[in-house]
């Protein structure tokens, strides 16, 4: 990716304060619910789950170093609080964002 396409500052609202992979949660979610749309077990939990396996590979080992570099002891405070990908519910209720 081009240096300069990139953020310059780390987001941590907004969804981000909930999971640290927002777009691969809402994607996650759309396939779940196209399995039940379609009523197919194949497509509610295959799919959903290599989906899932795929990204966690790609981004366990492509993105996060990169970040940690990019953004250091933030980054890895950010990682230590926030869950890769599912949201914790009672964090949903409990926290509001400043």
């Amino acid at each position: 990716m081009d240096p300069e396409a990139q953020s310059s500052k780390l987001v941590t609202r907004g969804l981000y304060r909930y999971t640290r992979n927002p777009m691969i949660f809402g994607t996650f979610c759309l396939l779940m619910g196209f399995g039940f749309v379609v009523q197919s077990v194949t497509a509610l939990t295959l799919f959903p789950s290599m989906l899932l396996a795929m990204l966690y590979i790609w981004v366990k080992n492509r993105e996060e170093p990169a970040l940690e570099k990019r953004f250091g002891q933030e980054y890895i405070a950010y990682k230590r609080n926030t869950p890769f990908l599912f949201p914790r519910p009672w964090r949903l209720i409990s926290k509001k964002e400043p």
